[in-house]
């Protein structure tokens, strides 16, 4: 058996041209897959634990498209969280179960770990294109 291996620097060249273009769209992806995974995570928690008062406040938890973040075209970032000023006595501004609203204290891990995850799985892509 014999493997014969041809190569020039243009192939690694026009390969390390493409990953930039490749990570910005997937590290996007990963991001806004992340937003909505720690939103829908939070919101279960909300509505699982919250009080009477409380039991409308996992409508109150949304998410925001990926923006490019401070470091202009090199990183994104999403929210997600409660929104709006709700009024002093509004229902679903106040939440009751235990010390603290931990609804995105929660939600935390869980959406780092799916950004991670897919960052990872995008990686492959960018260096050994087409290997499964």
């Amino acid at each position: 058996m014999r493997i014969k291996v041809t190569h020039h620097i243009n192939d690694l060249a026009r390969d390390l041209e493409r990953i930039p273009v490749l990570a910005s769209r997937d590290v996007r992806s990963a991001v806004r897959h992340g937003a909505m995974t720690g939103n829908l995570i939070a919101k279960e928690h909300a509505k699982a634990n919250s009080g009477p008062h409380g039991k409308a406040f996992h409508k109150r938890l949304t998410w925001d498209s990926p923006q490019h973040s401070l470091f202009g075209d090199a990183g994104w970032s999403a929210e997600y969280g409660p929104s709006g000023i709700p009024k002093s006595e509004f229902v679903g501004a106040g939440y009751e179960h235990g010390s603290g609203n931990t609804d995105l204290e929660v939600s935390l891990g869980p959406a780092i770990g799916v950004v991670a995850q897919d960052i990872r799985k995008a990686m492959d892509d960018w260096f050994w294109p087409g290997v499964r």
